[in-house]
């Protein structure tokens, strides 16, 4: 007999105004839906609490002051002809470049052409300032100190701008290192301080804060630097180096009013010194190690320019003069993330040898130009802030600061 109020379709049995399918109630009108019971799908799951949508993290948008002047095309067509840009022309190029209007075939023919033609001070300069109109700038109190290399030297050492930054914390000043990855073979500084324990990618928002309480920070480039996006493609697909390798020295986003910068070419020393001038910087020290290092060599006589009271004097310092006997190139290798890590960590643990009076010898240079010292005193300093454990404490602080900023 058929069912007065009911009929029965294949496995689906139909009453009145609900669908029974497979134990499951579909219920048609969410009104009949009560307060314990969440919609979804068209099906009534009890008790189950709705899961909020996480929205992933973002950098910072550049405010630009006005649109960007097409430059770019005119600019590779003097480069092509081996002429030099006007620092106008190379720094609207820089912006032109950033900007995410530049078609990507036309990014790689102004980068091409003025590494071929070779870059003048004026153009990198230029494209130094331009770079930094597309820098998000941290808010901090008081100067910045930043010591670092161009990493271009090729010699696979450990990363003893990382150990200097440490010690120049632990010494009362504010040190702020910066960068993006290095490759497999080499250490930048975020693939050493990750090792180290502080997992700085998990809250680059908050480092400026982190650098005000420790002293110690690490300004991530892809957040700092977001417009970088538009020519990191073009840059990975070209098979040499380009101006952008030649730029990250000048533009740590703290815009640090001292920096001791280590150079791949004694023919650089000074130009890099009057660049770091032109861009802001009060008291500098560019060096570039005879043996090839960028960094103050304790292998070799090295070549320094130093600027003060906008003055540059050239000099050259050897390791005997403080008191170090030299070391080869092999005791001081560690490139490797891991390893650069773990000699770091030896070091700030009070372990002598080579690797500490790099370190040393490095760290007392920085400290002579921030605190107006001499080199002797600023390697003393050094070594009592290793020998107390206060350098060792102060990474510590750090990466607690960075895992407490990270959960918060």
């Amino acid at each position: 007999k058929p069912a007065r109020d009911k009929a029965v379709v294949k496995d689906k049995t139909v009453v009145k105004d609900r669908d029974v399918v497979k134990d499951k109630t579909i219920v048609k009108d969410k009104a009949d839906a009560k307060d314990e019971s969440v919609v979804k799908d068209k099906a009534v799951v009890k008790d189950r609490p709705v899961q909020k949508e996480v929205q992933p993290f973002k950098p910072p948008v550049i405010k630009r002051e006005a649109a960007v002047k097409p430059v770019l095309a005119e600019a590779v067509r003097k480069l092509v002809s081996r002429e030099n840009l006007s620092r106008e022309m190379a720094e609207q190029s820089m912006d032109e470049l950033l900007s995410g209007k530049a078609e990507g075939a036309l990014i790689a023919s102004f980068l091409t052409a003025l590494r071929a033609k070779t870059v003048t001070d004026e153009e990198l300069a230029a494209c130094a300032a331009g770079l930094r109109k597309h820098t998000v700038r941290p808010e901090y109190s008081g100067e910045v100190i930043d010591v670092g290399g161009t990493g271009a030297d090729a010699a696979y050492t450990f990363n003893i701008w990382v150990a200097a930054s440490v010690i120049l914390a632990a010494a009362g000043l504010k040190a702020a290192e910066h960068g993006s990855r290095a490759t497999p073979l080499r250490c930048s500084a975020a693939d050493c301080l990750e090792r180290l324990g502080a997992k700085i990618n998990d809250c680059p928002e908050k480092m400026p804060g982190i650098l005000d309480k420790t002293g110690l920070g690490f300004l991530n480039a892809p957040y700092y630097q977001p417009d970088m996006k538009y020519v990191q493609p073009v840059i990975k697909e070209l098979p040499f180096s380009t101006v952008f390798d030649l730029l990250e020295p000048f533009t740590n986003p703290a815009f640090p009013a001292k920096q001791l910068l280590g150079v791949y070419r004694e023919d650089l020393v000074e130009p890099m010194a009057r660049i770091l001038g032109s861009l802001g910087v009060k008291r500098a020290m560019t060096v570039f190690g005879q043996d090839g290092l960028d960094e103050i060599s304790l292998c070799a006589p090295t070549t320094i320019c130093e600027l003060k009271d906008g003055q540059f004097t050239t000099y050259m310092i050897r390791p005997e003069d403080f008191g170090f006997q030299r070391s080869a190139r092999s005791e001081l290798e560690g490139a490797k993330p891991e390893a650069s890590a773990q000699k770091i960590k030896a070091i700030l643990a009070g372990e002598k040898g080579a690797g500490r009076d790099a370190v040393l010898l490095n760290t007392g240079a920085a400290l002579h130009m921030a605190k107006e010292i001499s080199i002797e005193d600023g390697i003393r300093e050094a070594a009592e802030l290793i020998d107390s454990g206060r350098a060792k404490a102060k990474m510590e602080e750090f990466i607690q600061a960075v895992s407490g900023g990270a959960k918060g």
